[in-house]
C-alpha cells in the first residue's frame, strides 16, 4: 500500500544480497514493490544499518535456510521473540552479548504454545489507566518480555502505578497480567538506548506525556518517521490539535504539562497507533474528538473501540 511503498527497504535487501538472494525493485531494490527469485543462500556476518528486530529476524529466519551459519550483530539490543521461539523449538540459536547466530536448519520441527497478548496492545490500556482518575485496570496475560517492556519502564519513571499479577511463561515467552491504577504523572527524559524497546508504543507515551506534571524529551526516536505514515509529525500534529504543547523535534518530541486537552478532528493518516493513541487521548479531552479513517485500527486491534468504550463507561 502507499505507506509500504515509502518504507526503506534497502536495509533489509542489502544483507539478503550479499547472502546471495535475488531481490529487484525500485531504487536497486530499496523501495516496494520487490521481485524475489528463489535461489541458494550463503550465509555470512551482518550489521543491520538500523537497530530493528524485524530486520534482524529476517536475516536469522533466511539464514535457517543457508548453506552456512549466520550471524546478526546489533548495533543495539532489540526483542528477541524469535529467539526465544527458536530456543523453545529446540533449534540451535548462539546468543552472544549483542550478536546472534543461527546455523542451517533444513528441517525446522513444529510446536504448540498459547502465544502471549501484544505488549504494543497493552500499552494504550497502561496510558488509560493511568491518566483516567479513579482508574483500575486488570490487563490478562499480557507479554511482558523484557525486551518489549521499556515503555512500563519509562512509565515507573513517571510515577504510574504499575504492577504484575500471576506471572509465568509460554512457548518459552514471559507473560503475567498487568494491574494499573491511576496515578499523577511527572516528565522524563527518554533517551536513544531506550528506543528499541519501546519504539511502537511512543505515540501513546506521548499522550501520557500531555498529562504529566512537567516537561518529557524523547530523543533518538527518528525510526518514527518510516513506519506507517511518520509518526512524530503525526502526533505532534494530533496533540497539538487537541490543545497539547507539544514542539516537534528531528528525532523525538518535547512536551509540556499537564494540559487539559479539548476537542477537535484530528487526521490518523491510516496508521491504526496514530489513531489508537489519539483515541487514548480524548478519554482526557474536555469535548469529542473525531478521528478520520478510524478503520486503520483493525489491521492490529479489531475490537479496540469496543474495549475503549467499556474502560471509558467503567463496565468493563
Amino acid at each position: 500500500d502507499e505507506s509500504l511503498s515509502r518504507r526503506p527497504m534497502g536495509r533489509v535487501v542489502r544483507p539478503l544480497q550479499a547472502m546471495g538472494a535475488r531481490i529487484d525493485g525500485r531504487k536497486c531494490g530499496e523501495g516496494l514493490p520487490l521481485a524475489v527469485k528463489g535461489t541458494l543462500l550463503t550465509g555470512g556476518r551482518y550489521t543491520p544499518s538500523a537497530a530493528s528486530a524485524q530486520i534482524k529476524t529476517s536475516l536469522i529466519l533466511a539464514g535457517l535456510s543457508s548453506s552456512g551459519s549466520t550471524t546478526v550483530n546489533e548495533p543495539r539490543q532489540t526483542r528477541d521473540h524469535t529467539e526465544i521461539m527458536l530456543s523453545y523449538l529446540k533449534v540451535p540459536v548462539l546468543i552472544e552479548g549483542l550478536s546472534v547466530t543461527v546455523f542451517p536448519c533444513p528441517d525446522l520441527p513444529g510446536g504448540s504454545w498459547a502465544i502471549p497478548g501484544d505488549f504494543s496492545a497493552s500499552a494504550f490500556w497502561l496510558v488509560a489507566g493511568s491518566i483516567l482518575p479513579g482508574s483500575d485496570l486488570l490487563i490478562r496475560a499480557s507479554g511482558v518480555n523484557p525486551t518489549r517492556t521499556g515503555m512500563m519502564k519509562i512509565l515507573d519513571r513517571m510515577g504510574a502505578s504499575i504492577s504484575l499479577v500471576n506471572p509465568g511463561t509460554s512457548g518459552g515467552e514471559a507473560v503475567a497480567d498487568i494491574n494499573v491504577k491511576a496515578a499523577p504523572l511527572r516528565g522524563v527524559e527518554i533517551g536513544e538506548e531506550e528506543i528499541p524497546s519501546l519504539v511502537d508504543e511512543l505515540p501513546v507515551l506521548a499522550v501520557a506525556a500531555t498529562q504529566a506534571e512537567g516537561t518529557t524529551i524523547v530523543r533518538g526516536a527518528s525510526e518514527l518517521r518510516v513506519k506507517e505514515c511518520d509518526r512524530i509529525s503525526a502526533m505532534t500534529e494530533g496533540l497539538t490539535a487537541l490543545g497539547a504543547h507539544v514542539t516537534e523535534r528531528s528525532d523525538g518530541w518535547e512536551i509540556q504539562g499537564p494540559t487539559r486537552l479539548k476537542g477537535g478532528r484530528v487526521r490518523s493518516f491510516g496508521d491504526h497507533r496514530i489513531a489508537m493513541a489519539l483515541s487514548i487521548a480524548a478519554l482526557t479531552a474536555d469535548s469529542p474528538v473525531e478521528i478520520d479513517d478510524p478503520s486503520c485500527v483493525s489491521i492490529s486491534y479489531p475490537s479496540f473501540f469496543e474495549t475503549l468504550e467499556a474502560v471509558a463507561s467503567g463496565g468493563i
